[in-house]
């Protein structure tokens, strides 16, 4: 059996989160001796899409009889691989499927999700295809917390201060918004004494405007814009952050929560759909709606006012370990590919 993990990029990026959801994908299928590819060559049993593709696409798939499952919602802050339309107002962002998609929703076996809040989302778009709610999986090997030399890097690269307390914030910056920072720099405010580290990944020859330029440079000392910094470095930051603090938007990186969570971060978001089911507030992590009161945890947090939730959330992590998630890959595309031979003898 061998799978095309098909995305609307071939070539993978570090920092990309769509990217970084492929390579877990691929990396859980070979702990299950179950052969799979990002690039389009060759014969395949079956294809898992990653992100949006063309309706043309997708029908040149269904004329070669291949079983497709899609991925969705698994990685919605890259907006150029997003399933949804964010419609931003009065610092409210309102999630709307892109009327595009709906067609390649129609199209596929199965449609894998984060949650059973977006297996009800779909449905309540007419989508009629089978859903299934999976966590993806985490390598927590990645985290070795003995390894004294993988926490050196972060301080050696940023040159930072290794007694001052760390938050760090993850977003996509695109057309001049970077997605949070407004809000990291809030909660900067309220916590002088701490180092607050935005660490963006951009999209578009145009991702930095001038107007953001402007609010980077104006920012407090205590806050550091950083884009596309490499893999080893924001592992070595989540190895050193007190705190991760999503403060985006519009959906969150499931990938980049989960590894936060297995790098034993504090996990301070703002609420959003895509986390029912991964954060319980207060018991793995704290969630809050308002700017305000994102900083007001993540001050109160530091100051050590409130109970932390780390071991609640490594616990959370570690039933969802990559060999489990790929075993789980490896029975759903048995069934699909059984499904379609079924239909097609029929």
């Amino acid at each position: 059996m061998k799978a095309l993990l098909y995305s609307a990029r071939y070539e993978l990026e570090e920092q990309s989160d769509a990217d970084r959801y492929i390579k877990v994908i691929k990396g859980s299928l070979e702990m299950v001796d179950v052969e799979s590819s990002n690039i389009p060559l060759g014969k395949f049993d079956l294809i898992h899409l990653t992100s949006p593709i063309s309706e043309s696409k997708i029908n040149e798939i269904n004329e070669q009889n291949i079983p497709v499952i899609l991925s969705a919602f698994y990685s919605e802050n890259d907006p150029t691989l997003s399933f949804f339309e964010h419609n931003s107002r009065d610092n409210e962002s309102k999630l709307m499927i892109n009327n595009k998609n709906i067609g390649i929703f129609n199209k596929a076996d199965l449609i894998l999700v984060p949650n059973e809040e977006t297996v009800n989302l779909l449905k309540e778009y007419g989508i009629e295809k089978p859903i299934k709610a999976m966590i993806p999986g985490t390598n927590l090997a990645r985290f070795d917390f003995f390894r004294q030399d993988e926490k050196d890097i972060f301080y050696r690269y940023f040159k930072e201060d290794s007694k001052r307390k760390i938050v760090i914030s993850t977003g996509v910056v695109n057309n001049g918004v970077a997605d949070g920072f407004g809000s990291v720099i809030a909660a900067a405010k309220k916590s002088p004494n701490a180092s607050f580290y935005y660490l963006g990944f951009t999209r578009g020859k145009k991702a930095i405007t001038l107007a953001l330029k402007r609010k980077i440079n104006n920012a407090p000392k205590n806050v550091h814009f950083c884009t596309n910094i490499p893999s080893d470095i924001l592992r070595s930051a989540m190895y050193n952050a007190s705190i991760y603090l999503n403060a985006c938007y519009n959906a969150p990186s499931i990938i980049y929560l989960l590894s936060a969570m297995a790098a034993k971060c504090q996990i301070v978001s703002r609420k959003n759909l895509m986390l029912e089911g991964y954060i319980e507030n207060e018991v793995n992590g704290y969630l809050a709606e308002y700017t305000e009161t994102l900083g007001i945890l993540v001050r109160e947090l530091l100051n050590e006012e409130i109970k932390p939730t780390i071991d609640n959330a490594y616990e959370f992590v570690k039933k969802y370990s990559m060999e489990r998630f790929g075993s789980e890959l490896k029975e759903i595309y048995k069934t699909v590919i059984n499904n379609r031979k079924e239909d097609k003898l029929l």
